[in-house]
């Protein structure tokens, strides 16, 4: 059994996001903003596989942490797609923030999933633990309305750590394959 598919098993379904079928074996999924409802992204084109972690209502460790310097914090998603070989990290924001604070989430995220990596190693025996996994940090901003063009910002060459996030704003929706 893949990785993927043992942390699927053990993860509490309240942490589950299901895929959406939207045709002929095409799947979608809508991320709504637990504090915001009408800030959503549509993720179209995602692999049948993914699996999809609100990690902004499953995951909460400010009873373990006091917070400073950020180290309570993480962001909203993590999907994860073993046939794709991709962990996707998304911060969704209902207008917009600084990128430190939403560096900070995503650096948040990497360490819920370092500890996931953690519990496969040390309670399954797991040899290779997403070993061969790429990792692709985003920041998706003014998700309310498409109020103006949509906009993709690369921070770096490729989008493989918080620092170097990509940037999508004034968009609900966005193809898997462009987000890493």
């Amino acid at each position: 059994m893949s990785d993927r598919d043992v942390l699927a098993d053990i993860i509490h379904p309240d942490a589950v996001i299901n895929l959406a079928e939207q045709y002929k074996g095409r799947f979608s999924v809508v991320l709504y903003e637990s504090k915001a409802p009408d800030s959503k992204l549509t993720i179209r084109g995602c692999p049948s596989d993914c699996l999809v972690l609100n990690l902004d209502s499953a995951f909460d460790n400010t009873r373990l942490f006091n917070g400073a310097n950020g180290v309570s914090k993480r962001a909203d998603f993590m999907l994860i797609s073993e046939e794709k070989k991709k962990v996707i990290f998304i911060e969704m924001k209902r207008s917009g923030s600084p990128n430190s604070d939403i560096i900070k989430q995503l650096t948040g995220s990497l360490c819920v999933f370092e500890y996931f990596k953690s519990v496969l190693q040390n309670f399954f025996q797991s040899k290779t633990h997403f070993s061969d996994y790429s990792l692709h940090f985003i920041s998706a901003k003014h998700t309310t309305l498409n109020k103006g063009n949509t906009k993709i910002v690369k921070n770096g060459k490729c989008n493989n750590t918080p620092k170097n996030l990509l940037e999508l704003s004034h968009t609900q929706s966005i193809e898997f394959n462009m987000l890493g």
